[in-house]
């Protein structure tokens, strides 16, 4: 039997080639406090790892009371969690909580965030204040927002500029997809993750979603998570994720930003685009500038999903960066490698 207070929980944890971390999360939310009594449903996704990674998973977490579900080929972000979402949904789940597979979660951080949700029956989705896995001292999240005027993501530095910016711009925050806590009867009146993002900008647009219909993004500052996510440099970043940020932020900006800050709105987000490409060739990444590059061009032309790098830049990208890098060569930094 469960109290007045319980409440059905979906928690959804996607591993791609990665599965020492993984086991070490679902460990982590199998020692949860669970003071409210919550019937808890943990799924774990694999999302097309290689055979090797996918044999260790099954051993490192059999046994576990948890549902081990597979995806034969890489479904991204979105595609991989929209199972566990769908799942939520079918089931009648009050909240789905989706957590990276490099994170691990401090027991008292699921009824933190329950509590939040239950008291602000307006709240869409929630997100607990994420500190670094190497070390606690530093945030790695605690709050966003989006500048529409300035299609930019402002994010915060401390709870108290997290507090202020919920207090200004209540409509516009948005949480990082690494701890995200979602209510089920939000996503009914939204929709689930979107997929032709794959990766990147899909927290973004979920939030937006949400707050287009009404539901706020909330911070629940005394639940934490901890991930492992160092702040990586030009260097240490594959060329995919130059190609995806670069293709899906016109996706997001297009689709979200609000008519009076429109103006010369694909120009400005070619530029800027562009300029991150000459930062890489300037730097010597140039499989990763041509990726970016390839990323305008599908940005343009409407292409989503998985990436596919092994293409030539179209001549007319190549132009377009060669005419803007002499502006560009003004924005170089030292240390942008």
């Amino acid at each position: 039997m469960f109290n007045l207070s319980s409440r059905r929980i979906l928690i959804s944890v996607l591993n791609w080639n990665c599965s020492e971390a993984t086991a070490a999360c679902v460990r982590s939310i199998l020692s949860l406090d669970n003071a409210g009594n919550h019937q808890l449903d943990l799924v774990v996704i694999d999302n097309g790892s290689n055979a090797p990674d996918w044999a260790r998973l099954r051993s490192n977490i059999a046994g576990l009371p948890l549902t081990l579900l597979r995806n034969e080929v890489n479904q991204g972000f979105a595609g991989g969690h929209n199972l566990s979402l769908k799942r939520a949904i079918d089931t009648s789940a009050d909240y789905a909580w989706l957590v990276n597979s490099d994170a691990i979660v401090k027991p008292a951080s699921l009824d933190q965030l329950v509590t939040l949700m239950d008291t602000d029956p307006e709240c869409g989705a929630a997100s607990p204040v994420i500190l670094a896995l190497e070390d606690e001292s530093l945030i790695d999240f605690c709050g966003a927002r989006h500048d529409w005027e300035a299609q930019a993501s402002v994010s915060s530095t401390s709870i108290e500029a997290t507090r202020q910016m919920e207090a200004l711009y209540r409509r516009d925050m948005w949480l990082m997809g690494a701890a995200l806590f979602l209510r089920v009867a939000a996503l009914r009146k939204v929709g689930l993750l979107d997929e032709a993002y794959f990766a990147y900008f899909e927290d973004n647009d979920i939030c937006a979603r949400l707050s287009a219909e009404g539901w706020y993004c909330r911070m629940a500052y005394d639940a934490v998570v901890l991930h492992s996510h160092p702040r990586l440099r030009m260097s240490d970043k594959g060329a995919y994720y130059f190609y995806l940020m670069a293709r899906n932020s016109f996706k997001f900006w297009y689709h979200h930003t609000p008519p009076p800050f429109r103006h010369m709105l694909r120009l400005k987000l070619i530029d800027r685009a562009i300029l991150v490409a000459n930062r890489l060739r300037n730097s010597g990444y140039y499989a990763k500038s041509d990726a970016c590059l390839l990323g305008v061009y599908d940005g343009q032309i409407g292409r989503t999903g998985a990436w596919d790098l092994q293409r030539k830049v179209p001549w007319i990208v190549k132009a377009l960066r060669r005419l803007l890098w002499r502006n560009h060569s003004l924005h170089f930094r030292p240390g942008d490698a």
